[in-house]
């Protein structure tokens, strides 16, 4: 079995996973304000990618060995599905509002804005926290031996 990473290693690399959903989210807007991702994909896209790098922390963090390590990547995992959740909602009523004839509750529903921001995160530590108990059962839990 390998070593555990250091704390600067696990750093970098929640630093990088948490940047990926950066530059996903930023890129899903403007593909959808660009017209080139209809409005119809832009939340399973930015969510799908938010859900796969939480899945990856969480996985991470499984193996990482130590409170702040584990730390580092919750961080990580969670901001990675609060923000791709929250580019995924601006950016579907800002498509919405410039479509051609928008209807007015296009302009004034914004309690989904302020859902994901107050309460963005809670997907992000369910999902981070059902990969976590996963890895966990699936390392420490041994099969009964067979019987012949």
């Amino acid at each position: 079995m390998r070593p555990a990473p250091g704390i600067l290693a696990v750093f970098v690399r929640a630093i990088a996973i948490a940047a990926a959903a950066v530059v996903v989210g930023v890129g899903v807007r403007y593909a959808a304000i660009g017209g080139m991702l209809g409005m119809t994909l832009i939340h399973p896209v930015a969510i799908g990618v938010g859900t796969i790098l939480c899945i990856v922390c969480g996985h991470q963090a499984s193996q990482a060995g130590g409170i702040p390590k584990g730390l580092l990547y919750a961080l990580s995992g969670v901001f990675s599905l609060w923000f791709d959740l929250f580019i995924a909602v601006t950016t579907y009523f800002d498509v919405w509002q410039a479509s051609p004839n928008p209807p007015p509750e296009a302009f004034t529903d914004g309690a989904q804005l302020v859902g994901v921001v107050i309460g963005g995160w809670m997907p992000g530590l369910a999902v981070f926290g059902l990969t976590l108990i996963a890895f966990w059962v699936r390392r420490n839990v041994k099969t009964p031996p067979k019987q012949a």
